[in-house]
């Protein structure tokens, strides 16, 4: 310490330990630990929806090899078909308009073939960069786009399946960190205590000896942490506004879904067994009567475009089925980070 300009001098070595008000360091850890934990759900989250869109990547790439196939053979038969009309003409049984028409439709149906091919290439890389970027390059998918699964095996799913979705969980964890907020600043005010004791001599040359103990206790005569509280409080609004919002989200989504889910089952059901056999025996018959004479080849190219349309609005259907299923089992799939640390907003989460 310094001595003083009289000629006396004190000299002093101590410590001094600060304390702070009772709460604000239970708070202060507590405010860590759930900083930690939204850390935690948000890195599940994440995981979480990698997984879902590597799944619609597959099922997106298995559907384009399914409409990639439908229009090389659709390609094919254009093919077949315009090299016949040429045929038939140069023998002088059909008229050159036949022909005409066959070559623009083998035209149109090899620009499918390219842009399928194109949207097949495009599906892969997609899946290829989800997977970090592997190499997919000759590479065989392996999967099934059928069976369809009963749409009944969702209805026992109720409204608390999604409380372990990470992102309300983000949302509750936020709420309880804004109450916390709110508590520690409510404690602001109050002052911290800070003890010392120092031991030295004071005089000259070898003065006596002395022991000095602190006590300070800052008066916050100014600043009483208002600005602080009304921010917690504003924020801790905010965070109560977003948990119901995204426990309504989430419910919306799950019933967006699971609509999906139904109508895509019911319309694959009615196309796979009465729409494609329809169709499948429509063209039967106009094969049957094109080869008696009773149909010109006109006729046989329109019902095989029917018939390849009606087979890619099937795949597309199931496509749109898993998409749904997988937008389902995302949603509702357990959390790995454990359950939410508070209760779900249950005006949110309301069953239909």
């Amino acid at each position: 310490r310094a001595g003083s300009w009289l000629g006396d001098a004190k000299h002093t070595v101590g410590m001094a330990q600060t304390f702070p008000f009772p709460g604000k360091k239970r708070l202060d850890h507590e405010l860590a630990r759930t900083d930690f934990a939204v850390a935690a759900a948000l890195e599940a989250w994440q995981q979480r929806e990698l997984v879902r869109e590597v799944k619609a990547a597959f099922y997106r790439a298995l559907a384009a090899e399914r409409f990639a196939d439908i229009a090389a053979e659709l390609a094919g038969v254009a093919e077949a078909s315009a090299t016949q009309a040429r045929q038939r003409v140069e023998a002088g049984a059909a008229p050159r308009q036949e022909q005409l028409r066959a070559e623009i439709a083998r035209e149109q149906a090899r620009a499918e073939q390219a842009e399928a091919a194109r949207d097949q290439r495009t599906a892969r890389q997609t899946l290829a960069a989800l997977l970090g970027g592997a190499d997919l390059e000759g590479v065989t998918l392996e999967g099934d786009l059928e069976p369809l699964d009963s749409p009944d095996r969702w209805d026992a799913f109720s409204p608390a399946e999604l409380a372990s979705h990470p992102a309300l969980e983000i949302a509750l964890l936020n709420r309880l960190r804004a109450e916390r907020a709110l508590a520690r600043a409510r404690l602001e005010p109050y002052p911290d205590l800070t003890l010392g004791v120092a031991g030295g001599r004071e005089g000259v040359p070898a003065g006596q000896g002395v022991i000095e103990v602190q006590v300070a206790l800052p008066l916050p005569l100014l600043d009483r942490a208002r600005g602080r509280q009304r921010e917690a409080r504003a924020e801790q609004a905010v965070a109560e506004a977003e948990a119901h919002t995204q426990a309504q989200a989430l419910w919306t989504a799950w019933v967006t879904a699971r609509e999906r889910f139904r109508t895509a089952a019911e319309q694959a059901r009615r196309q796979r067994e009465e729409i494609l056999p329809r169709a499948e025996e429509a063209l039967r018959l106009v094969q049957l009567g094109f080869a008696e004479g009773r149909f010109a080849l006109l006729d046989l190219l329109d019902t095989q475009r029917t018939v390849a349309e009606t087979r890619r609005a099937y795949w597309q259907t199931v496509l749109e089925w898993h998409l749904a299923r997988t937008e389902l089992e995302a949603l509702t799939q357990p959390a790995p980070t454990g359950a939410p640390p508070t209760s779900v907003p249950h005006s949110a989460l309301n069953s239909d």
